[in-house]
Parts: structure tokens; sequence; C-alpha cells
């Protein structure tokens, strides 16, 4: 009877670990982007561990193949939060001399300008000349005042960056929409004057946008009907 409650219990703790990713013939399996299964020929997962533990290198588990590798794949890749949109460059959050280009994946690419006096400069996707402080437009979000914190691109305000305690620095850009300028306040994308003058409410011809100069610049007014 002690021998058949053993086996019973074996075999209790092999269906405990049963895992979808383990196939039949297979040894080793993907458990998650991280974690490699151990299995049997049966399909059953009797043991994980993670890449990371036997190769810091190879931090990435490799499809259904369980094979360790140095960057992820397939659904694995994640998109960077310095990639607000796909295939186009964008300026580095933290760093005024480096911008990030961005592939067709949203993986990031950090690039610095050249020559050392050089700065990003996102109205024209290049670098220039740095020649006053307001050139050069960064966000320390290593700083305790500026963690979950939002943050305008001044230089080009339909950006804004966000410093998230938990995955560091975020880019966010308003990519809909004539004259949109991302609002830190209501966290969201709302229409800023270009200048002054009036401007026609996006989907919407019996509205316009009225703006005029102030003292902090050329401001909304009025939202009035035509």
């Amino acid at each position: 009877m002690s021998t058949l409650l053993n086996t019973v219990l074996i075999l209790a703790t092999f269906i405990t670990f049963s895992n979808a990713q383990c196939t039949t013939g297979s040894r080793f399996a993907c458990a998650n982007c991280s974690t490699v299964s151990v299995c049997t020929y049966g399909g059953i997962e009797v043991d994980t561990f993670r890449c990371d533990s036997v190769n810091a290198s190879l931090p990435f588990c490799s499809g259904n193949t369980g094979v360790c590798k140095s960057a992820p794949e397939g659904s694995c890749i994640q998109p960077s939060e310095l990639c607000p949109r796909a295939s186009d460059t964008f300026p580095n959050p933290s760093n005024c001399l480096q911008y990030i280009r961005c592939d067709a994946q949203k993986q990031a690419q950090t690039i610095r300008c050249s020559p050392s006096s050089y700065v990003y400069d996102h109205s024209t996707r290049s670098c220039k000349l740095r020649q006053t402080s307001n050139d050069c437009f960064q966000v320390n979000c290593a700083l305790a005042s500026n963690l979950n914190r939002w943050t305008s691109y001044r230089p080009v305000p339909k950006l804004a960056f966000y410093c998230s305690i938990a995955v560091g620095p975020m880019t966010f850009e308003c990519s809909t929409g004539e004259n949109q300028v991302f609002n830190v306040v209501s966290r969201s994308c709302v229409f800023g004057c270009p200048s002054e003058g009036r401007f026609p409410v996006p989907d919407d011809g019996t509205k316009y946008y009225q703006c005029a100069r102030g003292v902090y610049g050329v401001v909304r007014v009025l939202d009035k009907a035509v």
C-alpha cells in the first residue's frame, strides 16, 4: 500500500507540472520568453529554469525549441517605450546629445550626435549645432521630483515624456490631427495654436479655433461657430 501511495503521489506531481508548451517528443520548450521547460517525451513538464541563470548573456528563450538566445524573437519582442511610432526617430528624453532610432518593430537604437557640440533637432529629424541653452531639452528621470511625472517636450510640444518609476522614461506623441499638442494636465492631445488667427475644428465645419497673442505667446482664446 505504501508503494502504491508513493507512486500516486509522484504521478500527481508530474501532472501538476503539465504544461501546454511541452509537446510529445520534445525534451525542452519555452515556458515563456525567459524560461525553459524540461519535458518528458510524453509532453509533461518536469522542471523549469531561467535562461539568465545559466548564461546572463543569453536571457531569452527562443520559440518552442527551448534554446536560450541573446535577443528575443517573435511575440517576445516588446516595443521600446521610447518608440511611440515605428520607423522614425525621436529625442532621447534624458540626453539631448542623442536620439532614438525606432525600427519597424519599434525596437530602439540610441545614436549620438556628432560632433559633440551638436544636439538633436526633432523638427528636422537631424542633429544641429547647439547655439543656446534652449537648444538642449532633456529630463532627468532619476530625480525623485520627476518620478511618475509628465513633461511636455518644449521644442516640439506634440511630444511628451513620462518618467515611470517602473520602466523609466517613456515617449508619447500626438500623431493624429494637425496642430495637436500633448497636454500634460489632461494627459491627452489637444489643439495648439501655431500662430494668430482662425483655424477650423477638425471634422466640424461649423466651428473654428480663435488664437490670439498674449503674455505667454499665442494662445487659444475662443471656440466659435462659423
